[in-house]
């Protein structure tokens, strides 16, 4: 990825996710093993309500790292097997983590 100049690495701009509310939807399981839809904090930004411009870069990229895995026909662990690393490190990238 190389060195990324300070200026653009440490610019926030507002989370493309949760659009700066801080929050998002998820389905999640409670103690007592009911599912529901709940407000938690967004999981890209951690409920800060923005990332830095660097951070929406790895975005961008992984999001087309993953369209064109998915173009070739290739599953999350199809193509990981491939890359000889393991299906998360994989969706991390993905996911711009």
């Amino acid at each position: 990825m190389g060195i990324v100049p300070r200026n653009q690495a440490t610019e926030l701009i507002i989370c493309p996710h949760c659009k700066g509310r801080k929050t998002s939807p998820a389905f999640v399981t409670t103690k007592t093993g009911n599912c529901s839809f709940q407000e938690t904090d967004c999981f890209t930004c951690k409920g800060a309500g923005f990332i830095t411009k660097d951070h929406r870069d790895r975005i961008v990229k992984g999001e087309g790292i993953r369209l064109e895995r998915i173009k070739r026909g290739l599953s999350l662990r199809q193509e990981a097997l491939m890359l000889g690393i393991k299906p998360i490190e994989l969706a991390r990238l993905e996911r711009g983590e």
